[in-house]
């Protein structure tokens, strides 16, 4: 017993040595951190930025007030819009009314009480049916159940409306851009099919703004957003598991060997990349907005899942894209611990796995970067002629035209998406798009610096920078190419729009 004890007296004054001396380290290295010049240089870092920023004209006009949904709201325009879909509002009312009182009306209006219940189960859908099982077909007969079932919603429900400048205005301006070059297309039958496309998501969105208000909804929302990507991400490891055959059209094995790129429900790794990349910063809100360390510690967890999948599709340019939506997230919720997890990150970034440096080291040496360099070039060359009206939205024009600007065949987009909206839709349709998303930060800004209400701060910050991590990648891929990721990425500004419609009405109140 009295070896035991010697034993263990032993251990502990070697465990109190160890803590000890962790501590003098710690407390040295912060000592010699307060005095070094790395220091100094944070710190006028720090300084200058505050001086850049705090009390300038930046962000005086990111406090600004808008004008333009105002002045939307206020014109004939803005009203025959309104009008017309009050007046379907009001048809799906009259249509209700008789339902209000039977059994089927009542239970039926029982699953629609919850909207954003409907709204989140076609989130998990479209991230959880595989490939093989999804065509656009599906994507447009679940947006017509969407849309039918909010209807009948807003028939049941003298609150409900379907409101269509809750969309922001620049959204309208590029759909309505989009439609006159649809119409004048060089194809004209391939572009409208590919608007009407585009159109699924915009209706979605369209119900978003005006289902999604209390912070209830959000978060139940976000649960189903959460739960299809663990769900796609089981699946993915499973069929990683099983065998994933190299693809030598996604990968020059000449540079990066044979690696086995895993795609889940997508059908092809880039894409899965960037459906992921939408969606990974909403485990990082749900974990900061948690309220117990048990849920912090699930939604840590599950964060592994789609982290795991993503350093499997081996797509470098979503890799690169993940740090941007971090940077962007971190600079909208903790912006004083920015700098110094910079510093930190580039830090790390030789401890990175062999397998992610070798990757990362192939871009520029590849021939799938020779061969975008070549599609620029042959776009540039294409936009100059058609910079101003667009050539209309879909492959088809692309395809006719692009020949003429290029010796490659069979390229289908410009593997850029700025680049893309430009070409398809003309100057007044990339301005719009531009002002759309110039708007979205202006006023995800302007709530997260008044301090008001942290949890939709952290939401905003989570679609926000979710949408930057997938543009920047776009300034490498066409990533609207796919539906389901052009879909996802309207789904996130939508609920994006939503937070802050949520926001201007609590504001006007």
């Amino acid at each position: 017993m009295s070896m035991d004890a010697s034993k263990a007296s032993k251990r502990s004054s070697e465990l109190g040595f160890v803590l000890s001396l962790a501590a003098f380290l710690v407390n040295g290295i912060l000592c010699w951190y307060r005095e070094s010049r790395l220091h100094r240089m944070i710190l006028a870092f720090a300084r200058f930025s505050k001086r850049l920023f705090f009390g300038s004209r930046i962000l005086e006009f990111i406090r600004r007030k808008e004008s333009a949904t105002r002045v939307l709201t206020e014109s004939r325009a803005g009203r025959m819009l309104t009008g017309s879909f009050r007046g379907l509002a009001g048809c799906a009312c009259r249509m209700g009314k008789p339902l209000q009182f039977s059994l089927a009306g009542r239970l039926a209006h029982a699953a629609v009480k919850e909207f954003s219940v409907v709204l989140g189960l076609y989130v998990l859908l479209q991230t959880a049916i595989p490939h093989q099982f999804w065509y656009n077909g599906v994507s447009l007969g679940l947006a017509l159940v969407v849309l039918s079932l909010y209807l009948f919603k807003c028939g049941m429900e003298k609150d409900q409306e379907l409101d269509p400048l809750r969309l922001d205005t620049a959204l309208l301006l590029f759909m309505l851009t989009g439609a006159l070059c649809a119409v004048t297309s060089l194809v004209l039958r391939d572009s409208v099919r590919i608007y009407v496309l585009n159109l699924i998501p915009i209706a979605i969105v369209l119900v978003m703004v005006n289902a999604l208000r209390s912070s209830r909804d959000f978060r139940i929302f976000t649960g189903f957003l959460l739960t299809g990507t663990v769900i796609a991400s089981l699946y993915g490891f499973f069929q990683y598991a099983m065998g994933i055959e190299v693809d030598e059209t996604l990968v020059d094995t000449l540079v990066s060997g044979s690696i086995r790129r895993l795609f889940s429900t997508m059908g092809n790794p880039n894409n899965y990349a960037e459906y992921l990349l939408l969606c990974l910063p909403f485990f990082a809100a749900s974990f900061l907005n948690a309220k117990t360390v048990r849920t912090k510690l699930l939604v840590g967890f599950l964060a592994l899942l789609p982290l795991g999948n993503l350093y499997l599709t081996s797509s470098r340019s979503s890799w690169l894209g993940l740090v941007v939506a971090a940077c962007v997230f971190l600079f909208i919720t903790e912006r004083r611990l920015l700098p110094v997890l910079l510093l930190a990150g580039a830090g790390l970034v030789p401890l990175l796995p062999a397998s992610i440096l070798q990757r990362l080291g192939t871009i520029g040496r590849d021939s799938s970067s020779t061969y975008r360099l070549k599609i620029w070039d042959g776009s540039l060359r294409l936009l100059r002629d058609y910079w101003l009206t667009g050539i209309g939205q879909g492959p088809a024009p692309f395809m006719a035209l692009f020949p003429n600007y290029s010796t490659l065949r069979g390229v289908v987009h410009s593997h850029m998406l700025p680049l893309q909206i430009w070409i398809e839709t003309g100057i007044s349709g990339f301005l719009a798009f531009v002002w759309m998303m110039g708007r979205l930060v202006k006023k995800t800004l302007a709530h997260a610096f008044s301090g008001a209400d942290r949890e939709r701060t952290v939401l905003m910050a989570a679609a926000l920078s979710g949408l930057a991590g997938l543009i920047f990648t776009g300034s490498f891929e066409y990533v609207w190419f796919y539906p389901r990721v052009m879909g996802m990425f309207w789904i996130v500004t939508g609920f994006l729009m939503a937070l802050l419609g949520g926001d201007r009405k609590h504001a006007a109140n």
